[in-house]
């Protein structure tokens, strides 16, 4: 009887071949019969690969560890071995990941796994357990859910968690609800996900309260008691001017409300973006009565109102994720009807811009907005096209902005009417789109703007301090951290902010010794206070790494006449000498200190760092420039919802009539929305959203596979510098953390110049 010439005098057995294979001795190719034995082919190969190292045995198309066979040949082929379309993953770092991939291509499962002998299978499995410990980021799902990692391949839809009835928490309000029967007004922070954000504070209700006071929607409460010798006229006049001095509170709210909701909504292409309303009007108790400024019985401002819807549509636009799918054909769909919601759209442009959308309109609907000749939309247009190029020196953007800037047109070119506040946005926009470039053309136009005289028929006389301002940020932008090689003569507050930025960082102290602030009475005398602080915050931007979150950093800024003094200041005694000025020496300590906390906010911001938390909220939240200290503590403790800083916000949104106008609020309720991120005179308002290009997500959400729902998990996190540590993390301290951010006129600087701070690997 004869034998095929495959069959020898023992027959094979895998598990003399494994054993073979992992004492290192030479071995035949096993033989395995196709779709009979491919267990064994499996097994084979894996631990050719895992065990001996020999990355070939299934990355090439033929194997030394196999040989197949036929049913009825009568001799043993050496045929190549044929893989089943495997795709190994081309980035695989080492052995392990190449088999669990090469296995996951195959079909193999773990149900596969579980049939296999256990001894077989332990090299399998450790190559399971390594993976599972060290996984990569762009394995298919197929290759998660064989090494128990599930959770990896839902990163795709992260964030987007299901939202019942259940998890939409009410907020509870002070204001008057509507009287409608209808639906109740959106607040524009219904997009929030608060799965989420009961993690993150869940033992307490601070994030509806902040929803209770950054909503605008509703009507204010107007709470004027009427005495007996008031008159009915009389009376209806106090609630009126009490609503007045309530609605310059609304009006600051949008800004808050943007930083809060900040890319938290996917909008469908079919439907228009909701934007809730700005509600100027009030209810009187008891009878609900309501009470709005169009009666004639007071002086309003004209167009008051006007920014603040601008506001509105920003803070609306920035809720558009940068993921989200819009196109030209959305932009446009959007625009309003009614010319009353005019300056909201022109808001909603600029968010575009701010979130990278607005690359997608089209040249032809930008033409035609800008022809329209609205003011507002022109603003908002030129700041989000500019934003959405920023330092790309585009050519198309450039010859966009040249035509709103008289000085990059030709001398032959034909005069333009281009209004004041479209001007101050070009220039802006050019700084914008030249940012850290050291453009030399461009630097010397911004320079020679900075000094623009009014000219011989005083066509530029009106508002000269915001164009100047603004050529001031538009060149600290184009030469930013090129202090070295440009010389920059100090001339107004325009030039002072313009070589902060210029020197950002470069620690450059003969250039920070022009900042210094004055140390005699005469030379203080000379100094508004406002640009004390502008001086004191340049000075320390240039002198970056000597910033320390101290009370003794922060007096060291005052000069020695101010702090010889001190004494007199708090007693209100006699100066030593008759020739000192004290209302004047108060001023300027209180606003250099000011100037020294804003900058201390900026070299922290986003670090929730416990010593400057403190350093700020020391004696220094008691003077006059509350306001800017509020700021800086909220840039310190940006994203992390600290109770006590919350609890200064809300006490400032209660403050209302006397000094606290429009400015104060809006400053006010910008700090409550960098502290759950998720006034100045000589600005354009529109400037205060550029803190969106600072901003960067900071979110890891621990995630139960089995349920899709946000939980606790106990990680380890390591920093770059030389300590790890292991604590109880649920989430990071907001859904959107900052690591940047900056006041109104300096909001764009660390969008290049990063913090030196811990960045996880």
């Amino acid at each position: 009887m004869s034998y095929p010439s495959f069959f020898t005098a023992e027959p094979p057995s895998i598990y003399h071949w494994l054993s073979s294979c992992v004492k290192g001795e030479e071995v035949a190719a096993y033989p395995y019969l196709p779709g009979i034995c491919e267990r064994s082919r499996l097994v084979a190969l894996s631990v050719a690969l895992y065990i001996r190292g020999d990355e070939n045995a299934v990355s090439n198309e033929t194997s030394k560890y196999l040989s197949k066979i036929t049913a009825g040949q009568r001799k043993q082929q050496q045929e190549d071995v044929r893989r089943c379309s495997i795709k190994l993953n081309p980035v695989a770092s080492d052995l392990s990941e190449k088999l669990v991939v090469w296995m996951t291509d195959i079909g193999f499962s773990l149900q596969d796994l579980e049939s296999l002998p256990f001894g077989v299978a332990l090299p399998i499995r450790h190559a399971i357990y390594q993976c599972r410990q060290h996984p990569a980021s762009d394995w298919p799902e197929s290759v998660c859910l064989l090494i128990g990692r599930q959770d990896l391949s839902k990163q795709a839809c992260e964030g987007n968690f299901p939202q019942t009835k259940s998890s939409t928490s009410q907020v509870p309000s002070t204001e008057v609800p509507p009287t409608g029967e209808g639906e109740e007004e959106d607040d524009g922070m219904n997009d929030l996900n608060q799965e989420v954000m009961s993690l993150i504070w869940s033992e307490d209700l601070r994030v509806q309260e902040v929803r209770r006071l950054l909503q605008s929607s509703h009507p204010v409460r107007v709470n004027v008691v009427q005495m007996p010798e008031v008159s009915d006229h009389e009376y209806l006049e106090e609630k009126e001017n009490r609503l007045l001095q309530l609605c310059q509170r609304t009006m600051a709210l949008p800004v808050g409300r943007g930083m809060f909701t900040l890319f938290s909504h996917h909008p469908v292409p079919t439907e228009p973006l909701p934007i809730p309303k700005l509600n100027l009007t009030g209810r009187a108790p008891p009878r609900n009565t309501t009470v709005d400024l169009n009666s004639g019985n007071i002086d309003v401002p004209p167009n008051m109102a006007c920014w603040a819807s601008f506001h509105n549509g920003v803070a609306a636009g920035l809720k558009i994720a940068p993921a989200s799918q819009i196109d030209s054909a959305w932009i446009v769909y959007n625009k309003p009807k009614n010319a009353e919601l005019a300056n909201e759209y022109a808001g909603f442009l600029m968010a575009l811009g701010l979130n990278g959308h607005l690359t997608k309109l089209a040249t032809l609907n930008i033409h035609d907005y800008l022809t329209k000749g609205h003011e507002m939309t022109s603003i908002g247009l030129l700041l989000g096209v500019s934003a959405a190029k920023l330092g790309t020196m585009d050519i198309s953007i450039t010859r966009l902005l040249s035509i709103h800037i008289p000085a990059l047109l030709p001398p032959t070119s034909t005069e333009l009417d281009v209004p004041h506040n479209v001007q101050v946005a070009a220039v802006i926009g050019i700084g914008l789109v030249y940012q850290g470039t050291a453009h030399r053309h461009i630097a010397e136009v911004l320079l020679a703007e900075i000094g623009r005289p009014p000219g011989p028929e005083m066509e530029y006389c009106t508002d000269r301090e915001s164009y100047s301002l603004a050529a001031g940020f538009a060149l600290g932008m184009v030469c930013l951290g090129e202090g070295d090689t440009i010389n920059v003569d100090v001339t107004c507050p325009g030039a002072t902010l313009a070589l902060a930025m210029i020197y950002l960082k470069t620690n450059n102290r003969s250039v920070a010794d022009w900042l210094r602030a004055p140390d005699t009475m005469y030379l203080l005398d000379f100094v508004k206070p406002e640009f004390l602080l502008l001086r004191t915050l340049a000075r320390c931007l240039i002198l970056w790494d000597d910033i320390l979150p101290s009370v003794q950093w922060v007096n060291s800024n005052v000069p020695q006449i101010i702090t010889g003094n001190s004494a007199s200041l708090h007693t209100g005694e006699q100066p030593a000498s008759e020739d000192l000025n004290m209302e004047t020496l108060a001023q300027a300590h209180v606003y250099i200190i000011a100037g020294a906390c804003l900058a201390l906010g900026f070299r922290f911001a986003g670090s929730t760092n416990l010593d400057a938390f403190n350093c700020l909220t020391g004696h220094y939240n008691l003077e006059t420039c509350l306001s800017v200290v509020l700021l800086s503590l909220s840039m310190v403790m940006a994203g992390s919802g600290n109770l006590k800083v919350l609890q200064l916000c809300r006490f400032m949104h209660k403050k209302i009539g006397g000094e606290m106008n429009y400015g104060f609020h809006l400053a006010h309720h910008m700090a409550l929305g960098l502290l759950f991120l998720g006034g100045g005179r000589y600005h354009l308002q529109a400037l205060r959203h550029l803190y969106v290009l600072a901003a960067e997500p900071r979110l890891l959400v621990p995630v139960d596979v089995d349920t899709n729902t946000p939980c606790y998990v106990l990680l380890e996190v390591t920093y770059k510098v030389s300590y790890s540590t292991d604590f109880f993390f649920f989430v990071t301290s907001s859904i959107i953390n900052i690591k940047h951010i900056a006041h109104w006129y300096l909001l764009y600087l660390n969008a290049v110049h990063t913090f030196k701070k811990a960045e996880y690997y």
